[in-house]
């Protein structure tokens, strides 16, 4: 989550603090569910077993990104 927030170097820590709360409260929410997914799916396709488990983990990548979408969505169609 930090590397998608932006935060390099040292900054990343593996600790989701403050810092980093306060990072993705300024983020777009829907660039950082994007960004989030892209990475998780790199991540996937660099893998050794990809060509075996690939198609299934991408299927839950993206059903887990649209259903964060969806719920923002949702959230703003509720707000209005």
């Amino acid at each position: 989550m930090q590397e998608a927030l932006g935060f390099t170097g040292d900054q990343v820590d593996g600790s989701i603090g403050p810092e980093t709360v306060a990072a993705a409260d300024r983020f777009d929410a829907r660039t950082l569910v994007n960004k989030l997914a892209d990475r998780q799916t790199a991540y996937y396709r660099s893998l050794a077993n990809f060509s075996i488990f690939g198609i299934g983990w991408l299927r839950r990548t993206g059903a887990r990104r649209d259903a964060a979408l969806a719920m923002m969505q949702t959230e703003t169609t509720v707000a209005a």
